[in-house]
């Protein structure tokens, strides 16, 4: 059984960290961000095998949120 985490808030990095090492696979999808590259950066030095995500799946965006709604045409009506 494959075990994964994903990470999709700051808020999470600080009380959530200490389980990480029981997650064979381990995703960020933090703010491209100093805030959100900082925690990042924190959380991959002490697991190696934690990918940002957000750096591959949306580089040109800010957020996770901006992302998924970069299509979405609001009907002002």
């Amino acid at each position: 059984d494959l075990q994964m985490y994903s990470l999709f808030s700051t808020n999470l990095e600080f009380c959530r960290t200490p389980v990480l090492p029981e997650y064979e696979i381990i995703n960020i999808y933090l703010d491209n961000t100093p805030t959100g590259l900082e925690s990042t950066t924190r959380i991959q030095r002490k697991h190696p095998r934690a990918v940002n995500c957000s750096a591959q799946l949306y580089p040109d965006f800010k957020t996770f949120n901006d992302f998924l709604l970069k299509d979405k045409i609001f009907d002002s009506g």
